[in-house]
C-alpha cells in the first residue's frame, strides 16, 4: 500500500489492505490509503489504461466474492485526463454508473461524497511524505535498492557521454544492443542514459524498448509480492527454470527471496526480469476475475508458458521479440485466451491437436478425474514406469488419498521429468485410457510400463497412416501428435489396440 506508518525507532508497518482503499486521519488531514496497483506510475504495464481497468475489473470481481466485512468496501480511482478520454474507460464508468458490478450493488461517486460515510482510522504519527505529479502522496524514503543486472544503481559516471542515438526510443534501443554487444562494460555506470531511455519509450509507448529497459534497471512491480502470494493460497505452485534448473515456489516468499529466483533465472535472458512479473500480475488478475479457467492446473511452469507465447506470437520458442512488442492488454489477453483455450493461427484457423497438446502440456493441465485414475491403477501394481522413471505405489497410495493436494505434486512432479509438453500430454492419455479400461484387463504386470503401451500404438498407426520418417519427437512422429483424441483414427483408438494387444 501507499501509507505506511513510520516514526524514529519504529519498524514500517503497511497498513492498507491488498484489494481496497482506506480511509486515515492524521490530526485534521484526511489521507486515503490507495493499493498499488492502482497507481499508473508504479509500473510499465500501468501505462496500458486498459490494463489498468482490467486490473481494477479484476479486483472487484475478487472483492464481490469475498467481502466478508461490515459495510462496503472503498476503492479509489485516479482519473487522469487522458484516461477519461480513452473508450476503455468510458465504458467501464457507464458499467459502474449504472449502479450493478456482477449482480453486486456498486456506486460510483467523487471522493469527497465517498468520505463523508466513510470510517476513517486514526494514525499517530506520519511517514514522510512527497506530493507526486498527479497530487498523490507517497512515502518520500527507499527501503533499500536492488541490485541492477549489469551494476547500474551502484556504478558512478565515468565521465563519458553514452551516445544513444536516433530519431525515436526504438532506434537508440538498437543503438544501445549495438554498444553493449561491441563493449560488453557499456551499460555499467550509465544508468541514466537507461532511465532516459525509459522515460522516452514510456512517452512514446515502445513497449519493446520499456520492457527491456526496465529489465535492465530491475524495476520491481510494487505489490507483485502480493500477487505471487494469491496465486500461491489457491493452491498451485510456481516454477522457474527448466529441466534441471527448475526451482518451484510452494510456500510464500519473502520479497528478497522473490527477487533472488528472478534475477537466477534472467541471468542467460535479461528481459527475463520483466517478463517474469508482467506474466505473474496478468495471472493474479485472471485467478480473481475468473478462477474457473485454472481448474485442472496445480504448477505453473513460467518459463514454459512464457516460451509458449513466445512460440504463438513468434512462431519460434527461443525468440521474445514478438512477444515484446504486444501491448500490455494484447499481452494479458493472449495469457488469458491461452488458459481457455481460444487461440487461433494467424489464418485465424482452429488449432492443431499438436498444439493443443503443447498448450495443455506447458500449463500442466490434467482432465477431470486424472488423478483418480492413476490412483486406481497404481492401486493394482507396484509402480508405473516411463523410460526408467518409475512412481512407486508404495508408500503413496498407503499414505495419501486420490484427492490429497500432495498426491497432485507427486504425480506432477513425476510428469514434469519428460521433455516436452505434447509427449507429455499424450502419456496423459495413456493413463486416461488404461484406466477407464482396467476393468477389463484380466491381470496388470507387476510394472507398467507406460511407453511400451504408447510406442505399440504408434507402430499401428505407422502401419495404417503415411508418416514423415524423419519429422518426429521424442521417436514418435508428428502426424500422431497432430491426430486428435477421439474419432476411429483418434489416438485412444490405437492406445486401446495397443491395451489390448498387451494386457488383454
Amino acid at each position: 500500500a501507499v501509507v505506511s506508518t513510520q516514526s524514529t525507532g519504529s519498524r514500517p508497518q503497511r497498513v492498507s489492505s491488498l484489494q481496497t482503499s482506506v480511509a486515515y486521519q492524521f490530526e485534521n488531514k484526511i489521507f486515503v490509503a490507495l493499493p498499488e496497483y492502482s497507481l499508473m506510475s508504479s509500473y510499465y504495464n500501468n501505462l496500458d489504461n486498459e490494463i489498468f481497468i482490467q486490473k481494477t475489473i479484476a479486483r472487484l470481481s475478487y472483492l464481490s466474492s469475498q467481502w466478508c466485512f461490515s459495510g462496503r468496501p472503498l476503492i479509489v480511482i485516479i482519473l487522469t485526463p487522458e484516461m477519461c478520454f480513452e473508450k476503455a474507460t468510458s465504458r467501464f464508468l457507464d458499467t459502474l454508473k449504472s449502479g450493478s458490478f456482477q449482480g453486486v450493488q456498486v456506486k460510483l461517486c467523487s471522493i469527497q461524497t465517498a468520505l463523508t460515510t466513510s470510517f476513517k482510522q486514526q494514525l499517530k504519527c506520519l511517514p514522510p511524505l512527497t506530493k507526486n505529479q498527479n497530487g498523490v502522496y507517497i512515502l518520500s524514503h527507499q527501503s533499500g535498492k536492488l541490485k541492477c543486472m549489469y551494476n547500474l544503481m551502484d556504478g558512478s559516471s565515468d565521465g563519458t557521454e553514452a551516445q544513444l542515438i536516433g530519431e525515436n526510443a526504438s532506434d537508440r534501443w538498437d543503438c544501445l544492443t549495438k554498444h553493449m554487444r561491441d563493449e560488453p562494460n557499456f551499460v555499467e555506470n550509465r544508468f541514466q542514459e537507461v532511465e532516459n531511455l525509459y522515460n522516452l519509450a514510456s512517452q512514446e509507448k515502445c513497449w519493446h524498448v520499456i520492457r527491456h529497459c526496465s529489465a535492465l534497471l530491475c524495476k520491481v512491480h510494487p505489490s507483485i509480492s502480493e500477487s505471487v502470494l494469491h496465486i500461491l493460497v489457491t493452491q498451485r505452485q510456481i516454477s522457474f527454470g527448466e529441466g534441471g534448473n527448475e526451482e518451484t515456489i510452494s510456500h510464500p516468499p519473502s520479497t528478497a527471496e522473490f527477487l533472488d529466483y528472478i534475477q537466477r533465472h534472467s541471468k542467460e535472458k535479461a528481459i527475463l526480469f520483466a517478463i517474469y512479473q508482467e506474466v505473474l500480475l496478468y495471472l493474479c488478475e485472471i485467478i480473481q476475475k475468473n478462477p474457473a479457467l485454472f481448474k485442472g492446473i496445480l504448477r505453473i511452469r513460467l518459463d514454459l508458458l512464457i516460451r509458449l507465447i513466445a512460440k504463438e506470437t513468434s512462431g519460434d520458442a527461443d525468440s521474445f521479440d514478438q512477444m515484446c512488442m504486444l501491448r500490455p492488454i494484447e499481452f494479458y489477453q493472449f495469457i488469458s485466451k491461452l488458459l481457455s483455450g481460444g487461440i487461433t493461427t494467424s489464418e485465424d484457423e482452429e488449432l492443431t491437436w499438436e498444439t493443443i497438446r503443447y498448450i495443455d502440456g506447458s500449463l500442466n493441465r490434467l482432465p477431470k478425474n486424472f488423478h483418480h485414475s492413476l490412483y486406481s491403477l497404481l492401486n493394482l501394481t507396484s509402480g508405473i514406469d516411463i523410460n526408467g522413471n518409475v512412481i512407486h505405489s508404495f508408500p503413496l497410495t498407503n499414505e495419501m488419498t486420490a484427492g490429497e493436494p500432495q498426491f497432485a505434486i507427486s504425480i506432477s512432479n513425476w510428469l514434469d521429468k519428460l521433455p516436452n509438453p505434447q509427449l507429455r500430454q499424450l502419456y496423459v492419455e495413456v493413463i486416461m485410457i488404461l484406466g477407464s479400461l482396467q476393468k477389463m484387463i484380466k491381470r496388470f504386470p507387476e510394472l507398467i510400463e507406460l511407453h511400451t503401451v504408447l510406442y505399440q500404438a504408434h507402430d499401428l498407426f505407422v502401419q495404417e497412416c503415411v508418416v514423415d520418417p524423419t519429422d518426429h519427437l521424442c521417436g514418435i512422429s508428428r502426424e500422431f501428435y497432430l491426430t486428435p483424441p477421439t474419432g476411429q483414427y483418434g489416438t485412444l483408438s490405437y492406445l486401446t489396440q495397443a491395451i489390448a494387444n498387451l494386457y488383454c
